[in-house]
C-alpha cells in the first residue's frame, strides 16, 4: 500500500493458503489512512495535528466501520513506539493485521500488512509476523520503523 493523499492505495494483494480467507481490501482499492493495519502504519508518520485534520475531513468514512478518535491516537501511539501497527477488528470483525512502513524514496513511504482471521493473530504470532515483514524489507534495502522487543 502506498499514501495517496488522504488514502492507502492497495498495489499488491497475495492470498496466503490457509482456507479461511481474511481478504480486506483488493487491488487498486482505496482506504482512508487509519483504517486497516497498513493505512494504520503510514498515518502514523503524520503530525498529531495532520491526524485529527484527516480525521475531521473523513469523520464520515470511518463511522461505518473505524475506529473513533481516541482509538486512533491510541493505536498512532502504539504504532510509533512499536514501529509496526497492530490492529483487531478494525475493518473486518474477527479479523487482526499487522502492518509495517518503509521509506521508498526521501519522504515517500510504502506499507505492507498481513491480515488474518484473529485466532490466528495473537500477540506472540504479531511479534513474529512483525519482526519477518522486517527481515524481508531490510533483505530488499528498505530500513523498516520496526524495534524488535527482544
Amino acid at each position: 500500500m502506498v499514501r495517496n493523499g488522504d488514502y492507502g492505495h492497495c498495489l499488491l494483494s497475495e492470498e496466503g493458503t490457509f482456507p479461511v480467507k481474511a481478504l480486506v481490501l483488493q487491488v487498486g482499492g482505496m482506504r482512508v489512512l487509519g483504517i486497516g493495519s497498513a493505512g494504520m502504519t503510514l498515518l502514523s508518520l503524520s503530525s498529531d495535528e495532520e491526524i485529527e485534520a484527516l480525521y475531521a475531513r473523513h469523520r464520515d468514512e470511518f463511522k461505518p466501520k473505524g475506529p473513533t478518535l481516541a482509538q486512533v491516537r491510541r493505536l498512532v501511539t502504539q504504532t510509533r513506539k512499536l514501529g509496526y501497527a497492530s490492529t483487531d477488528n478494525l475493518v473486518t470483525e474477527g479479523v487482526s493485521g499487522v502492518g509495517m512502513s518503509f521509506q521508498i524514496t526521501p519522504g515517500n513511504h510504502a506499507a505492507v500488512s498481513v491480515a488474518a482471521i484473529n485466532s490466528r493473530m495473537q500477540g506472540d504470532r504479531k511479534v513474529q509476523i512483525a519482526e519477518l515483514i522486517a527481515e524481508e524489507l531490510r533483505a530488499e534495502g528498505f530500513e523498516p520503523r520496526f524495534k524488535p522487543a527482544r
